[in-house]
């Protein structure tokens, strides 16, 4: 059962005097009976003050307390959809999760969480709200600009050496020890689909996304002690669960990865559902049509490559969040016709060990 925020009010008790107090007056009853009234509006108006500020403590954890302290209760019921931070979700089924990220191509992102608990009380966790902690505002041009400068800041020292000297990471509370996915063929774009073999070529970077996950694909000289796997299950004519207006509409307990219309300004998104605190089901992951892409950096001039970002995408998928100040897979900025974020860094890899 999930935890709630609790009632911040206090019984008061107070000394019973045991010595009979006198009967008062009958001129002196109404006066009497407003000044129990008064103290009791006053008890209540103290009762409710607590309780407002329990709810704020609860709500204003950092994104990195992964306590359930900061999952607050909602009056949705399951079924409703609920949007915060440009991301929207349909509440879960009873005991289960729903998560939406939604990742900008100038490196910002915003994410929600909702969770069910086995009364039907549904409860959010905002992850959305990560940056702003930090004094900006999500999805703004300044953020965008402050994500690409701490990234390339980070890489101006030396691949190698800046992946590996941080081992900070942000993990989900659940974990997908299986991920069985299928691609949407005919939602590549023209341009890729058109090639020779060019299916294959995308198809072939989402497979090598996944096992930079899988196969702890580094440049730290660390080996693979990640045992989570992946399965491609074949192409398939099923489109996922993301919408045009960046919502994640429900699970089906397919997972999916395709390429379909966004939101401006929006590189991917993708959604995860499964059991509260537990094992996620499905992960559906859509690249934006809007967004340009290409599969070999040799092919590349302003696009962003589909194995990059796939990466990240997948890293999502498997149980970690963002990370920022420190180039990592887990940075939400994807620099354009780069394959830096293929390569886990040591806070990645110690985030997923760490549930796998």
């Amino acid at each position: 059962m999930l935890p709630f925020v609790r009632d911040g009010a206090q019984r008061a008790s107070g000394h019973h005097d045991s010595r009979p107090s006198p009967r008062a007056p009958d001129g002196d009853r109404a006066a009497t009976f407003r000044s129990v009234l008064l103290r009791g509006s006053a008890a209540i108006g103290l009762g409710v003050l607590l309780t407002v500020n329990a709810a704020g403590v609860a709500s204003a954890h950092g994104p990195q307390d992964t306590s359930s302290s900061d999952r607050v209760a909602t009056q949705f019921r399951v079924g409703n959809r609920v949007s915060r931070n440009g991301v929207t979700l349909t509440a879960p089924a009873r005991g289960g999760f729903a998560w939406g990220e939604v990742l900008f191509q100038d490196g910002t992102a915003r994410e929600l969480m909702l969770e069910t608990d086995s009364d039907g009380r549904v409860f959010t966790r905002d992850l959305g709200s990560e940056r702003q902690a930090a004094g900006a505002d999500p999805g703004t041009t300044g953020q965008g600009a402050s994500s690409q400068a701490d990234y390339d800041e980070g890489l101006a020292g030396g691949r190698t050496s800046s992946e590996c000297a941080s081992r900070s990471y942000y993990s989900y509370p659940w974990r997908i020890p299986s991920y069985r996915w299928s691609l949407q063929s005919a939602s590549i774009p023209w341009y890729l689909r058109g090639r020779t073999n060019g299916t294959l070529y995308v198809l072939n970077q989402l497979k090598y996304a996944a096992s930079n996950i899988t196969g702890a694909d580094n440049v730290c000289g660390r080996g693979d002690y990640i045992s989570a796997t992946h399965t491609f299950l074949g192409y398939t004519s099923r489109s996922n669960n993301i919408s045009t207006g960046a919502s994640c509409t429900g699970g089906d307990g397919y997972s999916v990865v395709n390429f379909g219309y966004l939101p401006s300004g929006v590189l991917g998104m993708a959604c995860a559902y499964g059991t509260s605190g537990g094992v996620a089901r499905e992960g559906d992951v859509r690249m934006n049509l809007r967004a340009r892409w290409e599969t070999l950096p040799g092919w590349c001039s302003s696009e962003t490559l589909i194995q990059a970002a796939m990466t990240h995408e997948f890293g999502h998928v498997f149980g970690l969040g963002h990370v920022y100040s420190s180039p990592q897979t887990m940075n939400p900025y994807v620099p354009n016709c780069s394959l830096s974020p293929t390569t886990l860094g040591m806070g990645d890899l110690t985030g997923f060990e760490s549930k796998y």
